[in-house]
């Protein structure tokens, strides 16, 4: 990369830092959600926010397929933080689960399953 695209790429960063700062403490300083709609808004931004300082970070590690591989992610989260915010009917908002899936359904993978013997053959 040559001196003048780094020395950009760097300022732009800079920038970058101050900005997430600037957000940063707007999204502290809101109050706690009271309302459904509020509470699904926050988490999706608090999502698009996540997405934008991992690209940011990526940037600065010189992964730039990997952040540009965000930039949908966090195009789609801002857009959704947006339209449930003021686009989506009260309806939609009762739609949503705010209720984590606990326990998560994720396949069991440790420990290992004992194959059955068929498919252990004779060790002995």
């Amino acid at each position: 990369m040559s001196t003048l695209m780094e020395d950009d790429l760097k300022f732009m960063l800079e920038q970058s830092w101050a900005l997430d700062e600037d957000l940063s403490a707007l999204m502290n300083a809101l109050p706690d959600p009271t309302t459904r709609r509020q509470a699904i808004v926050r988490g999706m931004a608090t999502t698009s926010h996540s997405h934008y300082q991992s690209q940011r970070i990526l940037l600065e590690l010189e992964a730039a397929p990997t952040a540009l591989a965000l930039v949908r992610l966090h195009y789609e989260s801002v857009v959704r933080s947006l339209w449930f915010a003021v686009g989506a009917t009260d309806e939609w908002i009762d739609r949503m689960k705010l209720e984590p899936r606990w326990p998560p359904k994720f396949p069991r993978l440790w420990p290992p399953q004992t194959p059955p013997p068929e498919l252990i053959g004779d060790r002995g």
